[in-house]
C-alpha cells in the first residue's frame, strides 16, 4: 500500500527549477515560447528561385576563389546566395483594430492620405450622333461637310454665350439647333486616390470630395455633352491643361467656376519681341464693357482685363502656372501641318482632317518666328525639313535674337490681385501667376540693354504673361473651335 502511494505522489522538482506550465509551448522556465514566423509557400519559392539564380550566374563553378584551411567557398557569388538564404521574411505591418476606431477618426485618416495631384487632361473623339434619330456613326475621319458644320455650329454657341459675333454664315438663330453632335470621352493621366478602391466606406468618403469633371461643354454655361472618367478634387488637385485653346472651348463653366489651380502653356516667351504682338494673326482684343470694379485690389494695370475675367468667370482661381510655349501638345503637329494661313472653316474645309491636331496660337507664333528669325539656307516653302526638331530650333532662334547664349530660367511669381474678403474682418486671398523668366548667365545678352533702350523689363514680362491669361480665360477667338481631342497625334500614344 505504501508503495502504491509513493508511485502516485508527484515527483519532487529540484530546488530552484520552476515547474512547467500546463501548455506545451513553454520553455524550461514556464515562459511562453517565441512564435515562429510562418512563411508562405510563394515566398519560399521566390527565395529558392533567387538562390538558384545566383548559383546559375556564378562563373566559378563552385570552386573557391582562394584557398582556406576550412575549405569554405570564398566566392562572392556563393557568399551572396548564402546571405539570401538567411534572410528573415517579416510580415507586413497590420492594424487589425482599425475598424474599431470611431467613424469620425477613420474618415479623417482616409482624408489624410489624399495629396495634390497634377492631372494632365486627355480627350478623344469617338463618334457622331444624329440628334433627330439618335443614330450613332462610329466614324474615324471626321472630315466631311457635315463635320465642318458641326464644328462651326458648336463654337458659335460658345461665342453667343460670351457675346462674341458668330461666323458670317450663321448669324441667324438656327445655329443654336445642332442636328448632329460629337461624342467625346475625357480622362486624366493620373490614377485616382487609393481610397477609392479600399472598401465601401473609403470609396464613399472619397466620392464626397472628388467629382467627375471636365467633360466637353455644349457651348453654353449649363450643359455638357461629353462623357468623362476623370475624378477631380477642386480643393487639392491641379489641372494640367496641355493646349493653347481657350478654356471656354474645352469645359463647361460650372467646372471652371470651381477651379483653383491650373497650369497652361504660355502664349509667348516673356521677351520684348512678343509683348505687343505675337504674330500676324493675333486675335483682336474683345471690347468688354467698362464694368471693372476699382474697389478691388489689382497690383498691375496690365492685368485689369485678366482680373475682370477671373472675378466674373473663374471666381475660385488662386494659383496659375505657365509652362513653356512649346509644351502645347499641338506644337510639333502644327509645325508639320504645312499650313500657310489660319484654318478658317467658314470658307473652306481644307485641313479639316487635322483640325484636332493644329493650334492657331502655335501657328501664329511659328509664323512670327519664321519671318523674324528665318533659318539660314532653309526652303521658305517648307517649315519643317527632314530630321528637324521644331521645338529646339524655335527656342534657339528666339534666344539668339536677344543674344542669349547661356539661358537661365528662373521661376518668378506675380501677384495679380487680392480677392474681396468674404466676411467683415477677414483678409482677401491672393491670386498669383508663376512663370519662367529668361536670363543670360554670362551677362552679355542684349536683354541687359533694355533700360538703355527705354524698355521696362518688368513691364515686358507682365505684358507677355497677361496676353497668355487673356487668351486662356477669355472667349473663343476668331480662329478657335471647340476642343474634341487633347493628347498626342496618334491615339496609340495616349
Amino acid at each position: 500500500m505504501e508503495q502504491s502511494k509513493m508511485e502516485q505522489s508527484p515527483v519532487q522538482q529540484p530546488r530552484g527549477i520552476k515547474r512547467k506550465r500546463d501548455y506545451d509551448d513553454a520553455d524550461d522556465y514556464g515562459r511562453p515560447a517565441k512564435k515562429q514566423v510562418v512563411v508562405d509557400e510563394p515566398i519560399l519559392s521566390h527565395r529558392s528561385k533567387t538562390i538558384q539564380k545566383f548559383n546559375a550566374s556564378c562563373r566559378c563553378s563552385g570552386q573557391p576563389s582562394s584557398s582556406s584551411s576550412s575549405g569554405e567557398v570564398a566566392c562572392s557569388c556563393h557568399s551572396l546566395s548564402g546571405e539570401v538564404s538567411k534572410m528573415v521574411i517579416s510580415p507586413p505591418p497590420l492594424f487589425p483594430k482599425f475598424s474599431l476606431l470611431p467613424t469620425e477618426l477613420r474618415l479623417m485618416i482616409w482624408r489624410a492620405t489624399w495629396e495634390t495631384r497634377n492631372i494632365t487632361v486627355r480627350r478623344q473623339l469617338m463618334a457622331t450622333r444624329d440628334m433627330a434619330t439618335g443614330e450613332i456613326d462610329l466614324g474615324t475621319q471626321f472630315a466631311s461637310e457635315r463635320d465642318r458644320r458641326i464644328r462651326i455650329k458648336h463654337v458659335n454657341i460658345a461665342k453667343h454665350c460670351w457675346g462674341v459675333p458668330p461666323f458670317a454664315d450663321d448669324k441667324s438663330d438656327e445655329f443654336m439647333n445642332m442636328d448632329h453632335q460629337y461624342l467625346t470621352v475625357t480622362f486624366g493621366t493620373t490614377p485616382p486616390p487609393v481610397t477609392s478602391k479600399v472598401n465601401k466606406e473609403s470609396r464613399h468618403e472619397t466620392l464626397r470630395h472628388y467629382d467627375l469633371a471636365w467633360a466637353l461643354t455644349r457651348g453654353n454655361v449649363m450643359t455638357q455633352v461629353g462623357q468623362t472618367n476623370m475624378i477631380f478634387n477642386f480643393d487639392l488637385d491641379r489641372l494640367m491643361y496641355p493646349i493653347h485653346c481657350p478654356l471656354s472651348t474645352s469645359f463647361w463653366m460650372a467646372d471652371l467656376r470651381r477651379l483653383q489651380k491650373i497650369s497652361i502653356p504660355e502664349l509667348v516667351p516673356p521677351l520684348p519681341d512678343f509683348y505687343s504682338q505675337y504674330g500676324p494673326w493675333s486675335d483682336d482684343a474683345i471690347p468688354y464693357p467698362d464694368v471693372f470694379n476699382h474697389k478691388e485690389v489689382v497690383f498691375h494695370h496690365e492685368f485689369e482685363l485678366v482680373w475682370y475675367l477671373l472675378r466674373k468667370f473663374f471666381p475660385a482661381m488662386r494659383d496659375i502656372r505657365l509652362e513653356p510655349f512649346h509644351s502645347c501638345d499641338r506644337y510639333d503637329s502644327t509645325s508639320y501641318s504645312q499650313l500657310t494661313d489660319p484654318m478658317d472653316l467658314e470658307f473652306s474645309d481644307e485641313g479639316l482632317a487635322d483640325a484636332d491636331y493644329t493650334c492657331h496660337a502655335c501657328f501664329n507664333l511659328q509664323t512670327a518666328i519664321d519671318s523674324a528669325f528665318p533659318l539660314i539656307g532653309a526652303d521658305p516653302t517648307q517649315r519643317v525639313p527632314d530630321d528637324f526638331n521644331a521645338i529646339q530650333s524655335d527656342t534657339d532662334r528666339v534666344l539668339d535674337s536677344r543674344g542669349i547664349m547661356q539661358p537661365v530660367y528662373k521661376e518668378e511669381t506675380i501677384v495679380i490681385g487680392i480677392t474681396p474678403p468674404e466676411r467683415e474682418g477677414q483678409e482677401g486671398e491672393k491670386v498669383t501667376v508663376t512663370f519662367r523668366a529668361i536670363y543670360d548667365e554670362d551677362q552679355s545678352s542684349t536683354v541687359v540693354d533694355l533700360l538703355a533702350r527705354r524698355i521696362d523689363w518688368d513691364h515686358v514680362k507682365r505684358k507677355c504673361v497677361a496676353r497668355t491669361l487673356e487668351r486662356a480665360f477669355g472667349p473663343p477667338g476668331v480662329y478657335d473651335y471647340m476642343t474634341y481631342h487633347m493628347g498626342p497625334h496618334h491615339e496609340n500614344d495616349v
